[in-house]
Formats: C-alpha cells, structure tokens, sequence
C-alpha cells in the first residue's frame, strides 16, 4: 500500500514539476463523462487503482470540444505497454516503430497508449530525421509535446471531468486553426505523413492550416516518397473516407503535394477528374456524413472503373459477347493495377468480382437473377450497377427491372409480382 501511494506521489511531482497547463471544465463546452463509454471509464478505473495515470486524448476530446460525436476513444497512461497487457486479459501489444496496446471489449477495442518522451537520440532517426523507433516513455507533459497538432494535445480526466491543455489546443479550435507542435519543418521530418493529417483534419473540420505549417507542408512534401508504403496507403484510405475525399484530393494538389514516389496518390490524381469517378467520390462523402457504411472496394472500384469501361465499349461494339469482352478487359486492367499502382490484393481480387458482375445485370431473366443474388458480390455488384446507370452507362429500364426485383425479394413474396425479361442489345 505505502509503494502504491509513493508512486502515485512521484508521478504528480514530476508532471506538476514540468510545465504548468490550462485546467478548463469540461462543463464549458457542454459535456461530462457521461458522453464517454462505459468501457473507456473501466480502462481508465482499472489504471487509476493500479497507480497509473490515464485520460481520455487526443480527437475525442477536440470533437466534443467542437459539439461532434467522436469515432473513437483513445487511452493515453502512465503505465507501459507490459503493465498494461497484465491488467487486462483482452489485450494484446501491437506496432514496431511505437509500442501500443490494444485493450478489447467483445469486439470493438480501445486504443491505450503510454506517455512518450522527448530528446530522441540520432539513432532513432533516419538521414532524413524520419523516426524509426520511438519506444522512449515519459511524462504527461513530454507527451503532450510529441503529439502533432495542438488540437489533438487535449487530455480529459474523467473523474474530475477536467482537459488538461499544455499547447493551447482549445485556444487553437476555437480560432479553427491546424498547428503544428514544435518547429514544423522539424516535426514534418520526423514523420511526413503529418502532411496528410493535416489537410485531412483542415477539411474535415473546416480548420485553415497555420501560415508556418502551410510553408513547412510546401518544403517537406518530398519526403512523404521515403515513407513506408503501406503507411501512406492507410493514411490516403483515411482521406478517401474522410467525408471531404474529394476537397482533400484538391487540396493535396494545390498544395503541389507530389505523387511520383506515392502509386496511389499518382493513381488518385489520374482519375480525379473523371466524372464518373468524382460522382462516386461525392457519393461516399455524402454517405459518410451521414454515418452510414462505405466500401473501400467498392470506392477502388470506382476510382478504376474508368480504365474499364470504354475499352469494354469498343470490343462490344466489335462484335465481342459482353461477357467475353468483360474478361478481356479486366484481366488487363488487373495487370496494369497491379503492376503500376501497388494496391494489396485483397482489394484487387474483391474489385474485379464487382466489374466481372456487370454484365450479368444485363440479362433479366427469372431463373438467372434469381441464383444470382446468392452471389457474393451481388449487393455492391448492384449498387455499382445503379451508379453505372445515373452515369449513363446502362438502360434506366433494367435498373429499374432490378430494383422491383430486389425490392420483391426484401418484402419474400416472389410470386406477387409477374417480371417481363427485359434484355439489352446494347
């Protein structure tokens, strides 16, 4: 019990010993533990009896700052990753360059980080001051300082349901404005994929970027190239479904943001333009918005559909079968994505099911669509069909064939409705 209490009496001296913050009440902007989940505050409880400090960080507490509901809920403690997985049975550690726990409740999990400290040595860097590894742990404070901008620098303490703000982050969502922690050139060499966070979150939430952010984006741009491929695709999927895709896509541009070294980016930008693909894109962010579900592979299949569809037309128009044509053509496109544009494939493989569909919507036959539907890929098939259609792509009449179709099969009465096959010669 005395070593419990010591250590809980050394962990407030050394943070009250660093640097003073700005104690705001939660009740300012208008919400309470009460807004948090109930496996959060558990996580948090079990710290705090275990002598570690733990608060809520991070975006969850800049949204509710800005009267949003928050995605998710992140954990940020004194304890370290092997303390944590000891407290917790579901839990398990994950990343190489930062250690950070996962801690599961069924099936969902909250995202529990130690405290990172300051003064990495060169060795964690490489010679263009990216970090590699980043496993130092300190203060409260020292983490608050390693964090990107200023708005995500929020720390909320649930029982005395206070933020704590060392950077001036509420000062910074209040003016809606995007700052970098530290010296921005500094902080973009450590790790460049902040370039993309930052028009993420500008877009996202209506925030300008600070003047001395926006010069540093324009200097370092190139060093996103020497990123980790996989880091940069997970970070442009973020953007792809942001709910502002397409104004973030403009934004990289205009920020002259290069693509030569990024494949996806390079594909995003080849395509952005397209009518087809920029409907899709306003229809995801449309969706998002609305908090309902999007498909990443149905949006790649979207973005790529434009590579199909005109050499699927001339070989039709030649006198090939649609389907034999459809074949052709996207075993072709399949190469060329693969070899040009680096995407996993698992998405490859999940698109071309979507494409190879298509021509199946063409024929209206009883007997056909209905061992059709018990396709796996039926439902985004559809959906892309009906996106093809506002496009002008395919006859209203069998969209519309396929809507009474499948709206029949919703209400399980087959039999009330006569269907006339309704065959595309085109």
């Amino acid at each position: 019990m005395f070593d419990f209490l010591l250590q809980r009496i050394i962990m407030r001296l050394r943070n009250c010993c660093n640097r003073k913050s700005s104690v705001i009440p939660a009740a300012k902007y208008g919400f309470s533990k009460n807004d948090f989940p109930e496996n959060v505050l558990a996580i948090i409880n079990t710290l705090h009896e275990n002598g570690h400090e733990a608060f809520v960080v991070g975006g969850a507490v800049r949204d509710l700052l800005l009267s949003r509901v928050p995605k998710d809920f992140d954990i940020a403690t004194s304890a370290h990753p092997e303390d944590i997985v000891k407290l917790f049975h579901r839990s398990r550690i994950i990343g190489r360059r930062f250690r950070i726990v996962h801690v599961y409740d069924r099936r969902d999990y909250v995202e529990v980080t130690t405290f990172r400290g300051r003064d990495l040595k060169t060795e964690h860097k490489d010679s263009f001051g990216r970090i590699l590894e980043d496993n130092r742990y300190g203060t409260q404070y020292e983490d608050s300082k390693r964090r990107d901008f200023t708005i995500n620098a929020l720390y909320y303490n649930p029982f005395s349901e206070e933020i704590i703000d060392y950077s001036g982050g509420a000062y910074d969502i209040n003016r809606r404005v995007i700052r970098m922690l530290g010296e921005p050139n500094e902080r973009l060499r450590e790790d460049p994929v902040r370039i993309l966070r930052a028009i993420r979150f500008s877009k996202k939430l209506s925030f300008s970027l600070d003047s001395s952010l926006s010069k540093a984006i324009h200097k370092q741009a190139l060093l996103l190239s020497n990123v980790p491929a996989a880091r940069l695709f997970d970070e442009l999927i973020k953007i792809l479904l942001s709910g502002h895709s397409l104004s973030s896509l403009k934004e990289l541009r205009r920020l002259e943001i290069d693509d030569s070294g990024i494949p996806l980016l390079n594909l995003l930008y080849t395509r952005m333009n397209d009518e087809f693909v920029q409907n899709s894109l306003r229809k995801t962010d449309s969706r998002v918005s609305s908090g309902q579900s999007v498909s990443v592979i149905f949006l790649f299949a979207a973005i790529l559909w434009p590579l199909v569809r005109e050499e699927w037309h001339d070989l039709r128009s030649s006198g090939v079968a649609s389907y034999q044509a459809l074949t052709k053509v996207v075993n072709e496109v399949t190469r060329l994505v693969e070899h040009d544009y680096d995407l996993p494939k698992r998405i490859i493989v999940n698109v071309r099911e979507i494409w190879m569909v298509q021509s199946r919507f063409e024929n209206t036959s009883i007997a056909r669509a209905s061992r059709f539907v018990s396709h796996p890929r039926f439902r985004l098939g559809y959906d892309f069909m009906l996106l093809r259609t506002e496009y002008g792509e395919l006859s209203h009449s069998i969209s519309s064939w396929w809507k009474n179709f499948s709206s029949d099969l919703s209400s399980r009465s087959p039999r009330r409705v006569q269907y006339r096959s309704n065959r595309s010669r085109r």
